[in-house]
């Protein structure tokens, strides 16, 4: 099986992961009726409200951002970037089906806002898996104390009523709705959504238009809501000539009322081991600040250096970068230089995407803002650690920082694969079964506690909040479920494969008993807060 991401990206599997909530406000979130009547007339946006909405997406809408990533756009990763300096993040793809099934749950051990599947129709066998596992089906985690203000929802989406749901359901925890309309894969353009509705726009359109009424407008001071700023993210509609895509560009803002636009510098199709075509972006970014000069543009695709995504600003007028493939590679690319540091170009780049030939780059490949890649794993790890993500998922982004597989053929000899502290390998990392394993491969012994009884030379403190360290306990692995229709299951083969036969680990996977978190205490207390709900109250709520 191969998985993916960015644009190119597949639909994620659910994410497990242990949780500790609240059962007397969780009732009291079941019982609460729906902010906004979903068949209530929708109300006509006014020149105020553009205004208003518009300068928020102004704010919003800028500068550097990590893009949305499907499985690796999650919390861990998004706060990372914050921390490293981005000025927003996406969520990764939302599906609308699957974030409309979930419970709205309040984490009070991790001051989070968690979204668990609903499991109230759940087939025997995945309650087992559940059961036994002791974590509830997280779909969606954010982190409120920090993300908020900074915080796009990405959903993906291609019937209005669907999307009206969707966006209805998580509104009150994004600063933003955005429409995803780049995803080329199978299971996105068959149901309608993603790159399909690039040829729809009538659709597109009606979507946009919908959210605008329900989310942008005065309306929201109704409900309590602050405005929300609407936005697409689109491709390239041809390679050659830049009016396609403007005529698109048209639509999504004079009728669909977008206030945002991020552009990927790919058409469907261009593969991503074939540099972005900045040619056709430039054009088509110069042509919609003319024409749209109040719209924030981001720009996306193959800008691995900050040089690269300074100048391309300053030349085209773009308002700010989506950061995907580039913030896997190493997230440190959000840094930001002193504000009194000014980016000096001595180097010309020879093609769109290319590695820039001759003098040297202030902030480029080698700029001094870059943490070395294994501090930047070490954090990242820290973080998965922090908001307890299962393994399987955490795995999975580590091996894709670890690896170039997906990269522009001429950036590849710039983007060394090295890592400064150990002998980590992508082998080593898939063969991993737990937080911990993953941890003693990182060198990260800090975060784990030993198990009691057993032997140790160092000191260790008792947690105080959710995931702070691991607790070693066997494990069983777990028994894999069919995951629901439209949506993935994980495979480490596609990484394995990709490095050949010599990656794999001599004795057929880790040779250490599986870890897990499953038998901490708050893990047992929130499983069994989720397995004392009534039937009744494992339902969605608004």
């Amino acid at each position: 099986m191969t998985t993916t991401t960015n644009e190119e990206a597949e639909a994620p599997e659910e994410h497990e992961t242990n949780c500790n909530y609240d059962a007397t406000s969780f009732a009291a979130e079941a019982d609460e009726p729906p902010t906004t009547n979903q068949s209530a007339t929708t109300t006509t946006t006014t020149a105020d409200d553009d205004d208003d909405v518009q300068e928020i997406a102004a704010k919003l809408y800028q500068g550097a951002i990590l893009a949305p990533m499907i499985r690796a756009s999650t919390t861990p990763l998004r706060i990372l970037a914050l921390k490293y300096g981005a000025h927003a993040v996406y969520t990764e793809e939302l599906m609308d089906r699957s974030i409309t099934n979930t419970i709205r749950m309040e984490n009070t051990a991790m001051g989070t806002i968690d979204y668990v599947r609903d499991t109230s129709q759940a087939s025997a066998k995945t309650l087992r898996r559940l059961e036994r596992e002791g974590r509830p089906p997280l779909l969606f985690r954010t982190d409120p104390q920090l993300e908020r203000g900074k915080l796009i929802g990405q959903i993906g989406t291609g019937e209005p009523d669907l999307a009206l749901q969707a966006a209805l359901h998580i509104v009150r925890d994004v600063d933003s709705l955005d429409l995803n309309m780049g995803c080329p894969k199978k299971f996105s353009v068959s149901g309608g959504m993603g790159s399909a509705l690039l040829s729809d726009p009538d659709r597109a359109c009606t979507i946009l238009r919908q959210w605008n009424n329900h989310f942008s407008t005065t309306t929201m001071s109704v409900v309590g809501q602050k405005k929300k700023p609407i936005s697409a993210k689109i491709r390239l509609l041809s390679s050659t000539h830049a009016q396609p895509t403007m005529d698109l560009i048209t639509a999504l803002v004079e009728r669909g009322g977008i206030h945002a636009l991020a552009i990927h510098g790919r058409t469907v199709g261009h593969d991503s081991v074939v540099p972005a075509n900045w040619t056709m972006l430039e054009q088509v970014v110069q042509l919609t600040k003319q024409k749209y000069p109040q719209l924030p543009v981001l720009i996306n695709g193959d800008f691995y250096t900050r040089d690269e995504f300074t100048e391309f600003q300053q030349r085209t007028g773009a308002n700010g970068v989506l950061l995907g493939r580039p913030a896997l590679y190493n997230t440190s690319i959000f840094r930001e230089p002193p504000a009194a540091t000014t980016t000096t170009t001595t180097t010309t780049t020879t093609a769109a995407g290319a590695a820039p030939t001759g003098g040297t780059i202030q902030y480029g490949y080698n700029s001094p803002l870059l943490l070395d890649k294994t501090t930047v794993i070490q954090d990242y790890l820290r973080e998965a650690v922090r908001y307890d993500i299962h393994y399987k998922n955490t795995k999975y982004v580590i091996s894709e920082m670890m690896n170039n597989r997906r990269a522009p053929t001429p950036r590849v000899l710039s983007l060394p694969q090295v890592f400064s502290r150990g002998q980590q390998t992508i082998a080593k990392v898939c063969a991993c079964q737990s937080l911990t394993e993953l941890c003693r491969v990182w060198n990260l012994d800090d975060l784990i506690v030993p198990k009691l009884g057993s032997p140790s030379t160092r000191t260790t403190t008792t947690p105080t909040t959710a995931a702070a360290t691991l607790n070693e306990q066997p494990q069983q692995e777990p028994e894999h479920a069919q995951a629901p229709a439209g949506e993935h299951t994980y495979d480490d083969a596609f990484l394995l494969e990709k490095m050949g036969p010599d990656a794999a680990p001599t004795n057929g996977g880790s040779d250490t008993k599986a870890l897990s978190l499953s038998s901490t205490p708050l893990a047992t207390a929130a499983t069994e807060v989720y397995a004392s709900m009534p039937p009744n109250k494992r339902t969605r709520v608004g």
